[in-house]
């Protein structure tokens, strides 16, 4: 019998979210990810970043809306 993590995903399969901003504003939500981008070049890693929103009429909604975005599983580092 061999034995693993049935649920263990590759860090290339994931949005590794390392920042999150929440604003109300007009009676709508706005989440905002701060997402890690590293590329990878002959010499070395350079990390960089970029960020994806959504909104929403609630809190969850402007989660989901802001995840339609990702095309990859988000992964909230903290």
């Amino acid at each position: 019998m061999t034995s693993g993590c049935y649920d263990n995903v590759d860090l290339n399969y994931l949005s590794i979210i390392t920042g999150i901003g929440v604003e109300y504003k007009e009676d709508k939500y706005k989440v905002t990810y701060e997402i890690l981008n590293s590329e990878k070049s002959t010499d070395s890693i350079q990390m960089k970043s970029y960020t994806v929103s959504g909104t929403g009429e609630n809190i969850n909604d402007a989660f989901d809306n802001a995840n339609t975005y990702l095309s990859k599983k988000p992964y909230y580092s903290h």
